[in-house]
């Protein structure tokens, strides 16, 4: 049985690194898109069994893209999992 990831993130360095975690994991078929609407464009020919998807995008945030594909018939059943980029700094409390 195939299974089927899409990704979508707006920072190809996240793509790339989720795409080969998968791959090494078994995962057959990984496609990576950069932003709400590519993701739009893919799911109108493709139904993956997963997506990864980024909160934090410009144009059309994970958010809003969640709520579009959750009211469609055709997508809202595909399980999403948000992601989100943790800041590798931080300001100091004190």
């Amino acid at each position: 049985m195939s299974r089927n990831i899409l990704v979508v993130d707006d920072d190809e360095s996240i793509r790339q690194l989720l795409a080969k975690l998968l791959s090494v994991k078994g995962y057959d078929d990984v496609v990576s898109v950069n932003s709400g609407m590519a993701a739009l464009q893919h799911l109108l020919h493709h139904t993956p069994d997963l997506i990864l998807l980024d909160v934090d995008m410009p144009e059309m945030d994970g958010w809003l893209l969640c709520e579009i594909l959750t009211k469609t018939e055709r997508w809202k059943k595909i399980p999403i999992v948000f992601q989100i980029k943790l800041l590798r700094s931080f300001v100091p409390l004190i």
